[in-house]
């Protein structure tokens, strides 16, 4: 899925060539293992230059961060077609596109969010932004769910509470195959359908 690419074709400026590389060394070394070296082992910057731009690890972590969560909020985005079923089915197919394994534009990226939201637990910067993108998720669904009530295609539920369970179950399901093989991301789909069929629409 394109939206998950941080970039779109090839970096032109100096700080986006520096991100480009530390999205490449996170994906070959984690979290542990990068280096500024690392970073500027992927691009012909040297460190010196890497340093002039960001201060250290993790203020180009943090500018990192905030660029390919900005592509994946503006990636998840719906186009409203003014029916709120078909918003509803379009929202979780966008999200649940980032475990399709056909291209390593998806699986990439997806590792590098992974990886970076897990250090949310003790970098208080980390977890302001994975707080924001979660809530842009969320008010999106809610939304998809208060016009779908307005418009009598849904029963009468509390968004905020369905809103949250249905996150939390996509969320999981991602991070899950981002980590480990053992999960049948079709399975959790599946059973997401029942549930919103049986929860959610008329």
């Amino acid at each position: 899925m394109a939206q998950f690419v941080p970039f779109d074709g090839d970096p032109v400026t100096t700080p986006d060539q520096i991100l480009w590389a530390t999205y490449k060394a996170l994906y070959q070394y984690g979290y542990a293992g990068l280096s500024i070296q690392r970073i500027a082992d992927f691009t012909d910057i040297n460190k010196s230059s890497i340093y002039y731009h960001y201060e250290n690890k993790d203020e180009l972590l943090l500018a990192f961060l905030e660029r390919v969560l900005e592509d994946i909020q503006e990636g998840f985005k719906v186009e409203s077609k003014l029916d709120p079923v078909t918003d509803l089915q379009q929202f979780i197919d966008q999200i649940f596109a980032s475990t399709e394994s056909d291209s390593q534009e998806v699986t990439l990226p997806l590792g590098a969010y992974v990886e970076i939201r897990a250090q949310a637990v003790s970098n208080a910067a980390y977890r302001n932004r994975i707080v924001d993108i979660d809530t842009a998720l969320k008010e999106q669904l809610k939304s998809i769910l208060q016009e779908g009530i307005d418009q009598g295609v849904m029963q009468e539920l509390d968004v905020e509470q369905v809103s949250e369970y249905v996150l939390t179950t996509i969320v999981g399901a991602i991070e899950r195959y981002a980590t480990t093989e053992a999960i049948a991301v079709d399975a959790v789909r599946t059973e997401l359908t029942v549930y919103l069929e049986r929860r959610v629409l008329i």
